[in-house]
C-alpha cells in the first residue's frame, strides 16, 4: 500500500510557493510552480532569517504582502501569476 509522508507533501507545497534563487544575493522566488488560479495565504521562512507572508486571491492580485526584515523586500521576484 502506498502511503504519503506528510513532511514530503508539506515541503512540496512550500517549494511550489517559495524558493531561494541560485544567486549569491539571496533572491527569493515567489510562485515558481503555483497554479495561478488557486488562491493562497501563507507565511513561510526563507534564507537569511527572512519571513514572507502573502495573501493571493487567485485572480492575479496580491491582497497582502509582508516581508520581514523590510530590507529584504528587494529580494523578492515573482516568477508566475503576478
Amino acid at each position: 500500500m502506498f502511503q504519503f509522508q506528510f513532511a514530503n507533501m508539506n515541503q512540496g507545497l512550500q517549494l511550489m510557493l517559495l524558493q531561494s534563487g541560485d544567486d549569491p544575493a539571496g533572491t527569493l522566488v515567489v510562485f515558481p510552480a503555483w497554479p495561478c488560479n488557486w488562491p493562497v495565504r501563507f507565511k513561510l521562512a526563507g534564507p537569511r532569517n527572512t519571513t514572507v507572508a502573502l495573501h493571493y486571491d487567485g485572480n492575479g492580485t496580491v491582497l497582502a504582502l509582508d516581508v520581514s526584515p523590510r530590507w529584504r523586500n528587494h529580494s523578492l521576484v515573482f516568477a508566475n501569476c503576478v
